[in-house]
């Protein structure tokens, strides 16, 4: 079994996350792995955090809530609030990985731009919606 995207970890005395997983060995058990993953900044995630009222900003939950990147650290993304949006864990995940919506296929682009950022604060992300 191969998980996908990421999980919350711990911090690190280096400041990183290690973010934990499951990656099949060839004799077919499980083995746990983390690996470094750099961290939103502590302001910038609390300030994101604090303008979302902790909330998920797609569904609303206030449980697990983390700041997601909008445009991927892998893709050039960086910490300014414009590019950061407050998650739970299952929205998280389905920014990382997609999802299934009646029967057709969302991928994690579309469920950012178009189910999530269109209902936020147009302003915060002008930027990005200019982009698309």
């Amino acid at each position: 079994m191969l998980l996908l995207g990421c999980l919350p970890g711990r911090i690190n005395g280096d400041g990183e996350l290690g973010e934990k997983g499951c990656n099949s060995s060839q004799n077919g058990t499980e083995k746990a792995y983390f690996k470094k993953k750099k961290v939103v900044s502590r302001p910038n995630r609390k300030r994101c955090l604090e303008l979302s009222g902790h909330k998920c900003q797609h569904c609303g939950s206030k449980e697990e809530v983390h700041p997601h990147h909008i445009v991927f650290q892998s893709q050039g993304g960086d910490d300014r609030l414009e590019n950061l949006i407050s998650l739970c864990f299952k929205c998280h995940r389905k920014a990382h990985d997609g999802y299934k919506k009646n029967g057709k296929w969302i991928s994690p682009k579309e469920f950012i731009m178009v189910e999530v950022l269109p209902h936020q604060d147009k302003e915060r992300y002008k930027e990005i919606l200019d982009a698309e």
